[in-house]
């Protein structure tokens, strides 16, 4: 049986991902655009490969021990990173 309950804020109704985590990613793509240095791109890839890899093989298998059923019922219904177009409620 579970400890904790998960509940889920506004922000992560949507989408699993953090949202905190998208500017990384997006600034090294724009800064690859503007100045037009290639190597910016691979700087904003690899900025977002290491945080898949943190959130697939870390983060995720942790909140689903923390929370069991709950947070397995909520990763079958919210993406992980492209976001619903209707947030999500719970049961």
């Amino acid at each position: 049986m579970c400890a904790h309950r998960w509940q889920p804020s506004a922000a992560r109704s949507s989408s699993r991902s953090r949202p905190a985590r998208w500017p990384g990613c997006g600034r090294g793509g724009g800064q690859g655009l503007l100045p037009a240095r290639p190597v910016l791109f691979g700087y904003g890839a690899g900025a977002w490969a290491l945080m898949w890899a943190f959130t697939r093989w870390y983060e995720e298998p942790a909140l689903a021990d923390r929370f069991g059923p709950q947070y397995t019922r909520y990763r079958g219904a919210v993406p992980g990173w492209f976001p619903r177009l209707v947030p999500w409620h719970g049961e």
